[in-house]
């Protein structure tokens, strides 16, 4: 996102004033990230989302996805909202986007495991406006970059010190629940026996619960098998599928399906039974020598979702407070210390905090503000001021006011004109 804004020349906000986005989301998350990673703060970016701003189209689950060209998708479902399709883009009328200068718009693409990620930004709906046809040389200046590239470094020199805030503790980065189709070859015989199919008990009479349990547990098994002998994944998620199916029969014939799920038809039943075919994991962080090890380990439903840190041989909590965890958990603090006046540059003050980690509240506002994609100018100077930094004043920057009214659009004007109207 960052080359993209300097092929553009264009600032990183470009993106959030977007009229729409068409995000990668083979995965919720993966779309979430994508937001977080504009700037938007937690709330906003679930807002976006579910207003469809991000996918007004549905997004690549809706057209089967994976696919092999998915990011030829995107780009031809852009076009589709520039042109006339904007049926599924409700505030297409009114939204601020969508003006007659062109509509902005951009979308984002992955490619194999997070490897291959492509950002390309569109504009749309004026005809005699033609962007330039050249590209930016490559010796040419990238703010967008070099800004991001600095906060990289610092990460990396980041993730380590706060990891070794708590001795011989791993990190719990995270906790989810994936498809067992997403992890069929990495689950051990001893996980396949303690897979409860969390949502089975609401299809099926609990009298008969855990038989169901034993029998998908022999279905995973197998499945594992001729993953090892068929030559494509596709195969076996295809006999994974025949064998719910087979089950999901079954169970009707004989009575054994809970009342809820009873007046199901025979397809509805199958995907609600697989969709019990998950199983939770952790996402593990420890210190190393010159870096950081990540550890996927499966958990328990629900198991370690509000702990910070755990043993990384029993995977039992370790008692932390909140000034242990890192400074991007949102429970993370540091005491109100008073501000240390540091004679270093506010790099070499970063590289100082990124070393050891945040010690005061002023140094956890400071990082929390810096890593952010496009800090407000005040806010991170404020910032640095706290931490005990001096930063060179800006110069007076120009204010303008403006008044007006808000005008009755009347039953013939839409919102949008009456406002063109009024100015």
């Amino acid at each position: 996102m960052a080359g993209c804004a300097d092929d553009a020349s264009v600032p990183v906000s470009t993106f959030t004033s977007c009229a729409f986005g068409v995000v990668h989301d083979a995965f919720p998350s993966i779309e979430l990230s994508f937001l977080l990673a504009l700037g938007l703060g937690w709330d906003r970016s679930a807002e976006r989302m579910a207003e469809g701003w991000s996918n007004p189209v549905g997004g690549l689950l809706t057209f089967g996805h994976a696919l092999g060209a998915s990011g030829l998708v995107q780009v031809n479902k852009a076009h589709h909202l520039f042109s006339v399709d904007r049926r599924y883009l409700l505030e297409a009328d009114s939204r601020q986007g969508f003006r007659e200068d062109g509509a902005l718009a951009f979308t984002t693409s992955v490619g194999g495991p997070l490897s291959h990620i492509v950002c390309s930004l569109f504009r749309g709906g004026h005809q005699n406006r033609h962007p330039p046809r050249t590209r930016r040389e490559a010796a040419a200046t990238s703010p967008v970059s070099a800004t991001w590239e600095a906060k990289a470094r610092l990460l990396s020199m980041l993730l380590p010190s706060q990891l070794r805030a708590v001795p011989n503790a791993w990190l719990v980065e995270g906790t989810t629940s994936v498809s067992i189709r997403s992890c069929l070859r990495a689950l051990p015989p001893e996980e396949v026996a303690r897979i409860q199919f969390e949502g089975l008990e609401e299809l099926v009479a609990s009298s008969f619960l855990s038989e169901v349990r034993n029998r998908l547990r022999t279905v995973v098994r197998v499945a594992q098998q001729e993953s090892e002998r068929l030559g494509s994944m596709f195969d076996v998620f295809r006999l994974l599928t025949d064998e719910v199916r087979e089950i999901a029969t079954e169970l009707r014939a004989q009575g054994r399906l809970a009342p809820a799920a009873a007046g199901l038809d025979e397809r509805k039943l199958t995907d609600r039974i697989k969709e019990a075919l998950r199983i939770s994991l952790a996402l593990l962080s420890r210190p190393t020598e010159d870096g950081s090890h990540r550890l996927v380990r499966f958990i328990p439903p629900g198991a370690l979702r509000d702990v910070g840190f755990v043993d990384g041989q029993t995977l039992q909590p370790i008692d932390v407070g909140p000034e242990a965890l890192p400074f991007w958990t949102v429970l993370a603090v540091r005491p109100e210390l008073p501000p240390q006046p540091s004679p270093a540059s506010v790099s070499e003050r970063l590289a100082e905090i990124a070393s050891r980690g945040a010690k005061s509240a002023a140094e956890l506002r400071l990082l929390r503000i810096w890593f952010s994609l496009d800090p407000p100018a005040p806010l991170l100077e404020n910032a640095f001021r706290e931490a005990g930094l001096t930063v060179p004043e800006r110069g007076p920057v120009r204010a303008v006011f403006y008044t007006g009214e808000v005008a009755d659009k009347g039953p013939r004007l839409t919102s949008q004109e009456a406002h063109e109207l009024l100015g």
